[in-house]
C-alpha cells in the first residue's frame, strides 16, 4: 500500500494545531504571551513534525527529542519562562490541552451528523472545521479551569475580620489581598479598605477623616480612611492583630458576589 503525503499540509495542519495547545496552556498557566512567539513556537513544531516523518531511529529517542526536547524548545519560545520547573510544568500542561483538543476533534469526527459531511469534503475544509471545533472545546475548557481555579485561590485567601472602635466592633469576611499597595503618603501606614455600609455601622459619626490617593485601572482618586482602635484577622489557624490600622471607605463593592466586605494588606502583625 502507497501513500502519498503533502509536507505542506503537514506543516500547516501541525502550525495550526500547535497555535491553538500553546495559546491555550499558555492561559491555563497565566503567561501572557505576544503573537509572534507563538507563531515561532507553532512553526517550530511544525517544521519538526515535516522533519520527524524522515528519520528512523530508535522510539525511546525519538519520543524523548520530541515530548522534552523539541516541546521545551517550544514552551521556552512562546512563554516567558525562568525557571527549570515552570518549563516542566510547562511541558506537562501542554500535552494536557493536547490530549484536549485531540479529544473533542475526535468527538467531532465521530459525530454522525458531522462525519459523513466532512469526510466528502476537501481535506483542508475537513482539518479547518476540525481546528475550530477543537479550539472552541479547548478554550472553553481552559476559561473554565482558570476560573475554578482562580476561585480556589480566593477562597483560600479568604478571612474573617472583627473591627473595633470604642465600643463598637463588626465582623466581616476580608481577602488578603497581595495587589493592595495603598499607602497613606503623609505617614506611610498600609492602608486597607471596607465597604462604606461596614464603615457607616461601625462609626457612623468619625472626626479626623483623611483623604488617600488611589490610582488602578479605572482611574485614580481619593478616598476617604479613618483609624480605628484594632483590626483582627483570623485566617484558619492563624490569628493576627493591627492596632490603629487606617481603613479607607470604598463606595462600590468590593466583591461582585459579596464574598467579601474589605481588602487586607498582610503586613502589619
Amino acid at each position: 500500500m502507497t501513500y502519498t503525503v503533502y509536507i505542506d499540509e503537514v506543516f500547516a495542519v501541525n502550525t495550526v494545531m500547535d497555535i491553538l495547545v500553546l495559546a491555550a496552556a499558555g492561559r491555563l498557566l497565566g503567561y501572557k504571551s505576544g503573537r509572534l512567539r507563538l507563531l515561532a513556537a507553532a512553526a517550530l513544531g511544525g517544521l519538526w513534525s515535516c522533519v520527524s516523518i524522515f528519520l528512523s531511529w530508535n522510539a525511546l529517542l525519538g519520543a524523548l527529542i520530541t515530548y522534552l526536547g523539541v516541546s521545551g524548545l517550544m514552551a521556552r519560545i512562546a512563554y516567558p519562562i525562568k525557571r527549570p520547573g515552570e518549563m516542566l510544568r510547562a511541558v506537562g500542561c501542554i500535552y494536557l490541552a493536547s490530549v484536549i483538543l485531540a479529544g473533542v476533534m475526535l468527538a467531532i469526527r465521530e459525530t454522525p451528523a458531522l462525519g459523513g459531511a466532512m469526510d466528502a469534503g476537501p481535506p483542508l475544509l475537513f482539518w479547518v472545521f476540525m481546528a475550530a471545533g477543537g479550539a472552541a472545546g479547548l478554550f472553553g475548557f481552559s476559561q473554565a479551569a482558570v476560573r475554578a481555579l482562580r476561585a480556589r485561590l480566593r477562597r483560600r485567601d479568604i478571612c474573617r475580620v472583627i473591627l473595633r472602635k470604642g465600643e463598637a466592633s463588626e465582623a466581616v469576611s476580608g481577602l488578603i489581598d497581595t495587589g493592595n499597595r495603598l499607602i497613606d503618603p503623609a505617614t506611610g501606614c498600609p492602608v486597607h479598605v471596607a465597604e462604606a455600609e461596614v464603615m457607616e455601622k461601625l462609626c457612623p459619626r468619625v472626626q479626623g477623616v483623611i483623604f488617600v490617593p488611589y490610582q488602578s485601572v479605572g482611574g485614580k482618586g481619593m478616598l476617604p480612611a479613618v483609624f480605628v482602635d484594632e483590626m483582627e484577622v483570623r485566617q484558619g489557624e492563624e490569628i493576627w492583630r493591627a492596632i490603629h490600622p487606617l481603613i479607607a471607605v470604598s463606595r462600590q463593592p468590593l466583591s461582585s458576589g459579596g464574598e467579601y466586605q474589605m481588602l487586607i494588606q498582610k503586613c502589619d502583625k
